[in-house]
């Protein structure tokens, strides 16, 4: 019993432990100044300097994001009239500060490949609710130590309600592990689900 307790008790202090580290990295991800955010070069070259691993890297990569970046709800209500349109690029999305979710994808992507890490696009389907949406959905997968991790970062920016993006943070979508993450998210191949079934 007494084991036990400890155990527990050492594994709420490594786990408060690790929350005030990204507590420390997630508010000087907040306070990049807007002149490092305006091409992707500004941000990896502020990130490169300002964060020493690739673990608080890719940490600062999604908080930035996801606190930047707000949901194109007009674009995805009309994306019918932008079907074989290209998407807007990197660079329109970090001037606009809008994007669906191919954008938050591909921009979190060139960060990271900025930066040195191996980071892929991931398609498929997303549940919510029960319910297997009928858009097709983008994320991301990156390998951090030797294991894959999944990252959402329009799920992890916010929500839409009544036509409307609602900004609110959700560290839910940041490095879960496949096992957990394919509950909602269903990749087109089934490789991208990182399951050895």
């Amino acid at each position: 019993m007494v084991k036990i307790l400890f155990s527990l008790l050492l594994l709420c202090i490594l786990r408060q432990s690790s929350y005030a580290q990204d507590k420390g990295i997630d508010a000087r991800a907040a306070a990049i100044p807007e002149v490092n955010c305006v091409s992707v070069d500004a941000l990896v070259s502020y990130i490169k300097q300002n964060f020493t691993t690739d673990a608080d890297r890719v940490r600062a990569i999604y908080v930035w994001i996801t606190n930047n970046i707000g949901y194109d709800v007009q674009r995805f209500l009309e994306r019918e009239k932008y079907a074989g349109i290209l998407p807007p690029s990197i660079a329109e999305v970090l001037a606009t500060r809008k994007a669906v979710c191919q954008g938050y994808a591909e921009l979190f992507i060139a960060i990271c490949k900025g930066e040195g890490i191996n980071a892929i696009i991931v398609s498929g389907y997303t549940k919510k609710q029960g319910r297997v949406s009928p858009v097709s959905h983008a994320w991301v997968a990156l390998p951090l130590g030797d294991e894959w991790n999944l990252f959402d970062p329009t799920w992890g920016a916010g929500y839409v309600k009544d036509d409307r993006f609602i900004r609110k943070f959700n560290n839910a979508f940041f490095k879960m592990s496949p096992a957990n993450f394919i509950s909602d998210h269903m990749p087109f191949d089934p490789m991208y689900q990182f399951l050895s079934y």
